[in-house]
């Protein structure tokens, strides 16, 4: 019975702190994604439910970093391997101008997303995904709040297992489009979003019986397909499409060293990293999350090209 499955909820969380402060070195299907209808005005309101883990898996999340950016010769759109604890060309090179060219390496700077299973509680605008199990792709702004939650940083806030079916707590989900300069469309902002009390797992105020929640098992999706070593490219393969896109010559092999600095500075990036490519527009289709936040992570530029540089 789902019910009697256990969680070790405090080895869990320290899995899940020990996964949030892992940021330097540490893909799966592109199919359905959780992502809410929005009104005219690019706004909604929905009640989700993060899930446990997959009975086979140890984590409630998964994080992936990857890069999307703009140069010369059109659109570098690529899964980082340092997700895996791999080499990237690209944060190497960035690690080698960051002294000089703050600007240009910031645009080509990794993204993070992070991969959950959610239940839809409540979806106003589309009702008919209520009581249905999704894989849902966000962003940091909502990792933070989830972190806020489950380790909260307060003495005066207990921590929650928001994962958890009987002891977790619903998330409202609020989207704001505004509108920034130099986007043709408004941007989804999430700021206003947060956990609400907690409460047994449950649909239109009704707790789920350990039946329904047994049929919640068998729908949860494995998400380590996203941070399989197997789907991420080589870093020869990552090097020669760099090399293509911007036109500066790199090595292609993780030992080698820069050859030549940058002509040109590259053009922006893709605000955050939720995106897919367009191949008609040969132009990223920007997603669901909070684009607006710029940082990717709590861990400085200056930190992390350090570590890459060895200091």
């Amino acid at each position: 019975m789902a019910r009697n499955r256990t969680f070790d909820w405090a080895a869990v969380n320290g899995k899940i702190k020990d996964l949030d402060k892992k940021k330097s070195f540490d893909n799966g299907d592109e199919d359905v994604y959780y992502k809410p209808k929005t009104d005219d005005q690019g706004n909604a309101n929905v009640l989700i439910r993060f899930l446990p883990p997959h009975p086979e898996e140890d984590l409630p999340f998964v994080k992936k970093y990857n890069h999307g950016f703009q140069s010369v010769n059109g659109w570098y759109i690529e899964d980082c391997p340092t997700t895996v604890g791999k080499d990237c060309p690209v944060c190497k090179y960035n690690g080698t101008q960051w002294d000089h060219d703050k600007e240009g390496v910031r645009t080509r700077k990794r993204r993070v997303n992070f991969f959950s299973n959610i239940l839809v509680v409540k979806d106003p605008l589309a009702p008919a995904n209520e009581g249905q199990v999704f894989k849902y792709r966000y962003g940091i702004k909502i990792h933070d709040k989830i972190m806020e939650k489950v380790s909260p940083e307060s003495e005066i806030d207990d921590p929650v297992n928001v994962f958890d079916y009987d002891n977790g707590a619903n998330f409202k989900l609020k989207i704001k489009s505004v509108n920034i300069p130099g986007y043709k469309k408004p941007v989804p902002n999430y700021d206003a979003s947060s956990f609400a009390e907690v409460s047994p797992i449950a649909i239109s105020g009704q707790t789920l019986s350990d039946d329904e929640i047994n049929a919640l098992d068998d729908k949860l999706n494995k998400l380590t397909v996203y941070t399989d070593p197997k789907k991420f490219k080589s870093y020869e393969e990552l090097a020669k499409h760099f090399i293509k896109k911007t036109g500066i010559k790199i090595p292609i092999t993780a030992d080698g060293t820069i050859q030549e600095k940058p002509k040109a500075p590259v053009a922006a990036a893709i605000p955050e990293a939720n995106h897919n490519f367009n191949a008609e527009k040969s132009t990223p289709v920007v997603e669901d999350d909070a684009f607006v936040n710029k940082s990717t992570d709590d861990e400085s530029d200056e930190s992390f090209f350090a570590k890459l540089r060895g200091e």
